[in-house]
Order: structure tokens, then C-alpha cells, then sequence
């Protein structure tokens, strides 16, 4: 979804289009949670699962 990605970047959470999941995403969810987020992706969407951190 374009909307979504132009709110990422205004954000600052994607550089390009796709490299702000394997750069800042991932990286950012191991640190602040302890876990990696969860992908699963189909034909028709993709499922994100982004983990808190467990003080929260």
C-alpha cells in the first residue's frame, strides 16, 4: 500500500521502498522486546506481528 509506505518514510522507519523491515524493524522490535517480529504473507495480505516489551 503506497499510503503506507509514504507514512513509514515520513517517519523515518523505511529508507527505500522494503528496506526499513530488514534495517530498522527488526532490528529495533529484537532490542526493545526480545523477540523478533512474525511475518506471514499470502496471495491476498501480509500478517505483521510486532511483540512489546514485556515491562509494558
Amino acid at each position: 500500500n503506497t499510503i503506507i509506505i509514504e507514512v513509514l518514510r515520513d517517519y523515518g522507519y523505511v529508507d527505500s521502498r522494503g528496506m526499513g523491515v530488514r534495517t530498522k524493524i527488526i532490528p529495533l522490535t529484537q532490542a526493545l522486546s526480545g523477540q523478533s517480529p512474525e511475518f506471514t504473507a499470502t496471495d491476498d495480505y501480509l500478517k505483521t506481528i510486532l511483540y512489546r516489551s514485556p515491562s509494558l
